[in-house]
């Protein structure tokens, strides 16, 4: 490639990277994923439906994570670890994050409808957005508690999914589901606040870390990884449709789970040594349950 044709391109992919940073792609396809893991539970099938429901849910993740970022720009240039986000940094402006947030979330309303023929998918789309959006992103600046909003639209995907696929929202495994996603987020939150907890310090936005001590907060974390190992049990038990192997699966996860409690303890006074399994305990659980997906298709 010449010199010219570099120049010439190098404005265009620092303005599609910015784009992907900007709508959290990568993070948000977990999320596209859940809705997939709530539909195959109910319906083991390979269907268009299925790919409605990840592709719509994805979407207005997508769109969510852009209105996010407008929302916080001035919040962002606080922390050390938002502040090359675009918005921030210039390379995208305000009215690209409002387009491409509107060209994220209708498209995924509209999936969500059209692609499951039912009113309900789209419904908890919205109210996932909403909660979001209007509830935990203004919310976090003012109170320590808005993880619990901010866990409910997390744990809606999966739901979506299941009801995209036609099981009730108001049955067991709708709320099984919920109950999964809703306790693995909050030990996620705590392993964020743990390995940023100078960062959060620093800026002074409310959290727990600033009314609790460490070992305060490491007693809290270990109540949550208690609850998701049962809610885990309970979905195991609970759940019927599941195949032996996912079972397995499953039960390895809440091994996992067991394993992490016992490191956090271990490192529990040392500053952000708990924040270091962030990632192993993101991965083993996505890892787990795309593991599930597969086994329950196949």
């Amino acid at each position: 490639m010449s010199p010219q044709a570099v120049v010439v391109l190098k404005p265009f992919f620092s303005k599609v990277g910015a784009t992907f940073q900007l709508t959290k792609t990568l993070l948000c396809l977990p999320i596209g994923c859940a809705a997939g893991f709530g539909y195959v539970l109910h319906k083991p099938v390979l269907e268009w439906a299925l790919l409605w429901s990840c592709l719509g849910v994805f979407g207005l993740a997508c769109g969510g994570a852009a209105v996010n970022s407008l929302q916080e720009i001035e919040t962002d240039r606080q922390y050390a670890r938002t502040c090359r986000r675009p918005l921030v940094t210039g390379t995208l402006q305000p009215w690209e994050a409002r387009l491409l947030g509107f060209f994220c979330i209708l498209p995924g309303i509209g999936v969500l409808w059209w692609g499951t023929g039912g009113i309900v998918p789209p419904l908890l789309g919205l109210l996932a957005l909403g909660s979001y959006n209007l509830v935990y992103t203004p919310l976090k600046q003012r109170s320590p508690f808005a993880l619990l909003p901010g866990a409910v639209a997390g744990a809606l995907p999966p739901v979506i999914g299941w009801t995209a696929a036609g099981g009730s929202f108001f049955s067991l495994g709708s709320w099984l589901l919920f109950a999964l996603y809703f306790l693995w987020q909050i030990p996620h939150f705590f392993l964020i606040f743990f390995r940023h907890q100078e960062d959060y310090r620093q800026v002074g936005y409310p959290s727990l870390i600033q009314h609790l001590s460490s070992e305060g907060c490491t007693r809290i974390f270990f109540v949550w990884i208690a609850a998701l190992i049962t809610a885990v049990l309970a979905f195991i038990v609970e759940m019927p449709q599941l195949k032996f192997t996912s079972k397995i699966i499953l039960l390895g996860f809440c091994a996992g789970l067991v394993f992490l409690g016992v490191f956090a303890w271990i490192v529990r006074r040392e500053s952000g040594g708990i924040g270091r399994g962030l990632t192993v305990f993101n991965a083993s659980f996505f890892l787990s349950i795309s593991l599930v997906m597969a086994l329950q298709l196949y």
